[in-house]
């Protein structure tokens, strides 16, 4: 599977709102940064923000069939990917998988990024799966706490309490993809 990423624009909104039906999504796909109905004005915001580099990824035919966002940390050697959604249509085809393949991939060869953490909800476990779909740099068969490749997968958050926060974070609950061999889970 391959798909193109392009630059996320405001003329994205519309496309990237469909895929959101209500508000517990929303909350799961972006956290608290977002308020339901999520609307033109957050997202011109979304696109403009400098600190963020966001992505739409559309297949063979042209059809959009993801979005992703890397954050970069104040270190500068690391980010944070994260609200990584793929169209429901587009849904488990390999899409995710070829998503995640490309930013990872752009983000290490081209960003400059040593390390990429992934905060996920645990119900959120296509996350986990398509980052070890074989051609995804952390590759196949990394299990939590394991490495792969130079790669560190470190598990899940818990899912988000009655206030909307992903409790367990502050463990150290997260996964971790790096490209250099030497570093450890956390």
């Amino acid at each position: 599977m391959v798909v193109e990423l392009r630059a996320f624009t405001p003329a994205d909104g519309a496309a990237l709102a469909s895929w959101i039906p209500g508000p517990v999504e929303l909350l799961t796909w972006a956290g608290p940064g977002f308020t339901w109905p999520l609307d033109d004005r957050q997202l011109a915001a979304y696109a403009a923000d400098p600190d963020r580099r966001t992505w739409m990824a559309a297949d063979q035919d042209g059809r959009l069939v993801g979005h992703a966002s890397l954050r970069r940390h104040a270190d500068g050697a690391s980010a944070r990917l994260g609200r990584v959604l793929v169209a429901p249509a587009a849904r488990g085809h390999g899409h995710g998988a070829a998503l995640l393949t490309q930013v990872l991939s752009l983000a290490f060869t081209r960003l400059g990024v040593d390390r990429i953490d992934l905060g996920v909800f645990r119900a959120q476990r296509q996350c986990g799966t398509a980052l070890r779909t074989p051609g995804v740099p952390c590759g196949p068969g990394a299990a939590r706490g394991g490495t792969c490749g130079g790669t560190v997968l470190v598990g899940a958050a818990d899912e988000p309490g009655e206030d909307g926060l992903a409790h367990g974070r502050e463990a150290g609950a997260r996964w971790a993809v790096t490209n250099s061999p030497s570093l450890q889970a956390p």
